[in-house]
């Protein structure tokens, strides 16, 4: 059986990452007032310079793709695949999940439309499980659908995620995070760890990137005891190289291995320019080896 997945462009800011592997990316809507609606493309986000937008006060926001986008991308794939995995971006950050299982559920994808309920991963955790996915499945190892699943919910577990969000007010202001900011706007001139997981915990404050950095490595290592991992730093290029480099001087000092890598759009438009995200996995987790170079 051919098994292709389906990932969103919440999963990363680069979708070239799954060239020459079983994933495709569905990219989601960015818009700005009522007459701008763009999909979340690389080259729309240069097109429309959309990150020096917000740096100059335009707020843009984000949604999730059509009902219609949705079902023409699984008619697409499965004119390849015998049957398509849908992972979409977690359920308390956008209502793709539910918009997803609604499509999912007509007569033309039944039995060959598997959307999984994804509620725990966020960012790059999702485009590393894909290509784990894809990796597997290439290799054999996953030939049905049920077992593609069954894998996906036994690894979700792996991920350390965390985010310093750069603006409270943005987070605040709308989307599913609302209440986490909400509850923190009152501390003045305070940043905040978010741990993301199904229910969201606020894991520390503090006034510095570096301090918060400090607080996420103690989570990571409590995640992974007596196990090396590998992190991912990712924050906007260029526009939050100050916040970069002070999470990568924390990283260098505890002697943890990490890459740096461009946030998927969604989160900096939702959470500000400066956010800083880290996704944490064990070095023993199976992902594509164009990943591993």
């Amino acid at each position: 059986m051919k098994i292709g997945i389906l990932v969103d462009s919440s999963a990363t800011a680069d979708p070239t990452i799954f060239t020459k592997t079983l994933v495709e990316c569905l990219p989601l809507h960015l818009t700005y007032g009522a007459e701008v609606d763009i999909l979340d493309t690389p080259e729309n986000m240069e097109k429309h310079q959309v990150y020096e937008s917000i740096k100059q006060g335009a707020v843009w926001k984000t949604s999730q793709a059509s009902p219609g986008e949705v079902a023409q991308r699984y008619e697409k794939m499965l004119k390849k695949y015998d049957h398509v995995i849908h992972i979409p971006i977690t359920d308390n950050l956008s209502s793709m999940l539910g918009t997803a299982l609604i499509v999912s559920r007509e007569n033309r994808f039944v039995d060959k439309v598997t959307v999984i309920k994804n509620n725990t991963l966020a960012a790059q955790a999702i485009s590393l499980m894909a290509l784990h996915l894809s990796t597997l499945i290439k290799e054999g190892v996953l030939e049905t659908p049920e077992m593609v699943v069954d894998e996906f919910y036994k690894m979700a577990t792996v991920f350390y995620i965390g985010i310093i969000p750069g603006d409270l007010k943005r987070l605040a202001s709308g989307g599913r995070a609302t209440k986490i900011a909400s509850s923190i706007l009152n501390v003045f001139k305070t940043k905040v760890l978010i741990r993301w997981q199904e229910k969201p915990e606020k894991e520390g404050m503090g006034r510095t990137v570096g301090s918060l950095t400090d607080k996420a490595v103690r989570g990571m290592k409590e995640l992974f005891p007596n196990q090396k991992f590998h992190v991912i730093l990712t924050t906007v290029p260029i526009y939050n190289e100050k916040n970069r480099k002070a999470a990568a001087a924390v990283l260098k000092e505890e002697k943890i291995k990490y890459s740096k890598e461009p946030i998927p759009h969604l989160y900096p438009v939702h959470a500000g320019l400066e956010t800083v995200g880290f996704i944490a996995y064990p070095l023993n987790f199976k992902i594509h080896p164009e990943m591993e170079k």
